[in-house]
């Protein structure tokens, strides 16, 4: 029997996993990981009538972290994967303001990318088993406007290709007006590991998940963004990187962001949320693959 793999599930979902497609360089480059940039996007439709509420958008459910690995294998239909998605629901996606609304038809279509090995070849995906989980944490303790202060994420494990920082307010929206004035600082167990001026971090994601200079992508707002997927390049290159520059952690590893100091913004206290992208191997990880 030839090995069937799935590399990324297609389907819709929601806003803070756009970001994985966005950040994770798991599913396309730059600025085509926007779903808003795909053909197949169409914005929901404002007009009164059967046509209001009307969208369609793609994201991605990312399972390859670099080539070939990560993939869940799809030959034994004894053993498939099971998927789950969880809907809000429509009043919670559908605001009244005094009208009900009319409630349309949602779809939501699951399609999966396949690798696929020729019949009779004894060979298999290196690593297999390996995932790449992506993990939505929340920091602690909440932020206050204008301070000067250390939050620390929950302990993590596995090799860190991705970390995302969303600041949000207190009614949780995301916004601009947490992100620091001057200077940010990630600590590794004490050391840092980044220490740099905010508008540096900004043209270095241009740079990593833009290419800077395409006039293609933007900036989440309430967003910084640090990949660990740039070992043969400044940008981040997708599934083709080695996986060098992993940052390595165990469940006690503590990881610290601080603000110095911290924007001063309306709604307080706000709250970092980090979505981090989590590699966990199937054994040992292979790195340093040879570059060419």
């Amino acid at each position: 029997m030839p090995l069937l793999s799935a590399k990324y599930v297609c389907f819709t979902i929601p806003n803070r996993y756009t970001m994985l497609a966005q950040y994770g360089g798991q599913f396309g480059l730059h600025a085509l990981s926007d779903p808003a940039n795909l053909p197949s996007f169409s914005a929901v439709q404002t007009a009164s009538g059967a046509s209001a509420g009307n969208f369609n958008f793609q994201s991605v459910l990312p399972l390859e972290f670099s080539k070939a690995y990560g993939l869940i294998s799809m030959a034994n239909a004894s053993l498939l994967p099971t998927l789950q998605i969880q809907l809000a629901a429509s009043a919670t996606v559908l605001a009244s303001a005094g009208v009900a609304p009319v409630i349309g038809t949602l779809e939501v279509d699951c399609d999966l990318d396949f690798a696929w090995l020729p019949e009779g070849v004894s060979m298999e995906p290196p690593g297999l088993g390996s995932t790449e989980q992506w993990v939505l944490q929340v920091a602690n303790p909440t932020i206050a406007s204008a301070a000067s202060q250390l939050v620390a994420l929950p302990r993590l494990g596995g090799f860190l290709s991705t970390l995302v920082f969303i600041f949000r307010d207190s009614p949780n929206a995301r916004t601009d007006s947490m992100l620091p004035t001057s200077r940010i600082r990630v600590y590794v167990d004490g050391v840092p590991l980044l220490d740099t001026r905010v508008d540096t971090l900004q043209d270095d994601m241009a740079i990593q998940f833009a290419g800077a200079g395409t006039g293609q992508w933007t900036r989440d707002t309430g967003v910084l963004a640090i990949s660990r997927k740039t070992s043969m390049n400044q940008e981040s290159l997708g599934l083709l990187d080695t996986g060098e520059e992993y940052l390595s952690t165990n469940p006690g590893t503590l990881i610290q962001v601080e603000g110095s100091p911290w924007g001063s913004f309306a709604n307080t206290p706000g709250t970092l949320n980090a979505l981090v992208g989590q590699v966990v191997p199937a054994g040992s990880l292979i790195q340093g693959l040879p570059e060419l």
